[in-house]
């Protein structure tokens, strides 16, 4: 019985499946249970906030609501409608190697002048 099973783990010994699939597909398995731990905490532990009092609570659940408040379908429609889209200014962004304040402050005297 134990010559079977010396004989059988030399063998799976030199299988390369066994010798490289297992132990990445182990790693796979592990890590990812690991990282879904970690993240869990984190984020328990991150979104948890002591509240002293109910109205606290309260006020800061309400603070959060009107900043996830959004605009129904149609108040974006008219919003769409009513913009200016005939008189709109084309600014384009610094590109990589440019100082973004010379190119903001090029663009307005430009547009100053324009408008003069």
């Amino acid at each position: 019985m134990a010559g079977n099973v010396m004989e059988l783990l030399r063998i799976l010994s030199k299988n390369r499946y066994v010798r490289y699939l297992l132990p990445f597909l182990a790693f796979l398995g592990i890590g990812s249970v690991g990282l879904g731990e970690f993240s869990k905490t984190r984020y328990a532990f991150t979104h948890n906030q002591n509240w002293q009092s109910v109205e606290e609570y309260n006020t800061f659940t309400q603070k959060k609501e009107f900043a996830r408040k959004r605009k129904s379908l149609q108040e974006q429609i008219d919003e769409m409608l009513h913009t200016d889209t005939s008189h709109w200014v084309n600014i384009r962004g610094p590109r990589p190697g440019e100082d973004s304040k010379t190119m903001q402050a090029e663009q307005r005297r430009k547009l100053q002048e324009k408008q003069e």
